[in-house]
């Protein structure tokens, strides 16, 4: 590639000589005839420069120290990138040996010392303009080398396309045909089978009219839709339509065709293309009425699905009552228990209240006021130690150690004023009531303290049993409950375990230890009451495992995106050898009558539901099953 010339120079020239003079007064005067020139002392210089600058023309000196002008040149034409450089030698050599060899190294003009100016320019623009034209002339013939390859690829491209064309017509399983103006020229041996035509040459005597019955399915004349069809197909190049058509032998038959304007051997002709719809619309047919079929099994499908749906509930509802009826006795004495406690307080308020309620403004008044701060001091000594609950024990403890301190003392009834005094809470700092104690009459005070005391504790424990019963109720009301939305809610999962628990509460008090240990998980979308089932089959199955007496762990934990609830017991443990089939329907290792078989299979079925997973691990004295559910707290 040469360097560009600047838009007022005539070309970019290349001057090496040793002489500071020579190469001086060439610069000056190629300059002045407007040419872009560069100059160099040296053949080295030389060399080094035409590797970065390509000049159009150089003018080399030949006697140079060094490197000599017929070195330069050798290594320049021995270069594929510099070799068509025209190079012009300038030297005092006049001997003809000189000359020939420096056209022998591929010097293309030579000029002898001193020169004539006019004679080097003269040389320079010649050599310019025929290297330019030369430069010209093998870009023309380079273009012309392409224009020719691509024709040659063009003609083969041609060839082959009539190859494809001329198979693709002959051994296409669709019906083609040629015509021109009405006149059938072609056609391949699939028209033949398709209109039953015993011989090509008879088919190539119809017009594309004569293949068509008088109407059409849409009731318009072959012939005039057919002319519609022809002007279209002449006008914009392509049609495609659907057509009946008549076979030779009278036959009557469907099909999709396709109309192509093409080009053969420069004449214009449309290119038919038949597509028989026979099969197609058969096919349709049977199509049509499988899917009739489809959707009427569909439909009983639906409603099969929606019965099994129904039948799975039923079946999730009355294992759950199954459940709950080993719960009754349980869950009556967790209710009769509140309940007694609150019809014995209401027999002890209402009898104080038949046998002391008009004596009370009487005892307040004949009370001196020694004695009525003795009383408020037994009041709110009382009240101090009213959330305190003793045992029997620690109450007969708490006896004896108020009667052995009252015995120091000159007292009367010493075992029956201890036994109000622990009953009532009054027991520690004995000696602050000893001044009351030994009053006249103390034995009245104290006995109205113990019973309007009683009477307040009544009215405790009344608030407590009924708290005790309305929390029963509420969890055997969620427990009972069955929610048939089929969207998930937001739930607490803690909060259903705990309900599950409320309800085993006294099968679980009497000789089996609970120990929870929940996080700060929080509410995920699920299906809370479906997961309650869940946690009833599992506490009551570990329950049973422990034949009523063990440990129950119950544990909530957050791993990754799950929440883990792990539900161990300490009894026996189920075999290695069964293991694997205890999720399956209707296996049990109970005795007849005693189990369904289902509740595992319907917690499996639950968890299943929520995307989660179970896994059981069991040995001796500890199987786990941990329960993993998505932890979505979002729908988003």
């Amino acid at each position: 590639m040469h360097d560009t010339p600047t838009p007022a120079s005539k070309g970019n020239i290349l001057v090496v000589d040793d002489t500071p003079l020579n190469l001086r007064l060439l610069t000056i005067i190629l300059d002045k005839q407007g040419y872009s020139t560069h100059s160099v002392s040296s053949g080295e210089a030389a060399i080094t420069f035409v590797t970065t600058h390509l000049p159009e023309l150089i003018l080399l000196d030949i006697m140079m120290p060094g490197m000599d002008g017929y070195t330069v040149c050798e290594k320049l034409k021995q270069n594929e990138r510099t070799r068509d450089i025209p190079i012009i030698f300038i030297s005092a050599l006049s001997d003809v040996v000189d000359k020939i060899k420096a056209f022998s190294v591929g010097g293309v003009d030579f000029i002898t010392k001193p020169f004539q100016l006019e004679e080097v320019l003269a040389r320079v623009e010649t050599h310019l303009t025929l290297r330019r034209l030369q430069q010209s002339l093998q870009e023309k013939n380079q273009q012309l080398q392409q224009e020719i390859a691509e024709r040659k690829l063009v003609e083969q491209a041609l060839r082959e396309s009539e190859e494809t064309f001329r198979l693709l017509f002959k051994n296409s399983p669709l019906g083609y045909l040629l015509y021109e103006l009405h006149h059938l020229i072609d056609c391949n041996d699939v028209v033949l089978n398709l209109f039953a035509c015993p011989d090509k040459q008879l088919m190539l005597k119809q017009r594309p009219a004569e293949l068509s019955p008088e109407y059409q399915p849409d009731g318009q004349l072959s012939r005039a839709k057919a002319e519609k069809v022809n002007e279209i197909v002449w006008t914009t190049g392509f049609c495609r339509f659907e057509w009946l058509h008549r076979k030779f032998n009278g036959e009557l038959f469907l099909a999709e065709v396709t109309l192509t304007k093409v080009t053969l051997r420069g004449t214009p002709t449309i290119l038919v293309v038949w597509y028989d719809l026979t099969e197609r619309k058969q096919a349709e047919e049977k199509l049509k009425t499988a899917n009739e079929e489809l959707s009427e099994q569909k439909t009983k499908l639906q409603a099969t699905l929606e019965h099994l749906q129904a039948t799975q509930r039923e079946l999730i509802q009355a294992e759950k009552m199954v459940a709950l009826g080993q719960l009754v006795a349980g869950v009556a004495h967790e209710v009769n228990t509140p309940l007694g406690a609150i019809r014995s307080s209401v027999e002890n308020i209402s009898g104080f209240l038949k046998d002391n309620l008009e004596q009370l403004p009487h005892f307040f008044r004949n009370l001196s006021d020694d004695q009525q701060e003795s009383f408020f001091l037994l009041f709110h000594q009382s009240m101090k130690q009213q959330h305190i609950s003793l045992s029997s024990k620690e109450k007969r403890q708490r006896r004896r150690a108020v009667s052995q301190i009252l015995q120091t003392y000159p007292l009367d009834n010493i075992e029956i004023i201890a036994d109000k005094l622990v009953e009532i809470g009054c027991y520690d700092n004995i000696e602050n009531l000893l001044p009351f104690l030994q009053q006249p009459g103390n034995t009245a005070i104290l006995d109205m303290a113990y019973q309007i005391i009683s009477l307040q504790r009544s009215t405790r424990t009344i608030a407590t049993a009924a708290e005790r019963a309305a929390k029963v109720v509420f969890a055997l009301k969620n427990f009972a409950r069955y929610d048939h939305r089929s969207e998930k809610v937001l739930a607490d999962v803690v909060e259903g375990i705990e309900t599950v628990l409320t309800l085993y509460h006294n099968q679980l008090k009497h000789g089996i230890e609970v120990i929870k240990n929940f996080v700060a998980a929080p509410p995920i979308f699920c299906f809370p009451d479906e997961l309650n089932q869940v946690w009833t089959n599992l506490i009551h199955n570990a329950i049973q495992a422990m034949n009523n007496k063990g440990v129950l762990q119950i544990e909530v934990v957050q791993q990754e995106k799950y929440l883990v609830i792990s539900i161990i017991d300490s009894g026996v443990g189920i075999p290695q050898d069964i293991i694997e089939r205890i999720f399956e329907p209707f296996f049990t290792t109970k005795p007849a009558g005693e189990g369904s078989g289902l509740g595992l299979d319907i917690v499996r079925k639950i968890i299943d539901k929520h995307d989660g997973r179970i896994a059981v691990e069991s040995r001796t004295g500890r199987t786990a099953f941990n329960v993993h559910l998505p932890l979505i707290t979002s729908l988003n």
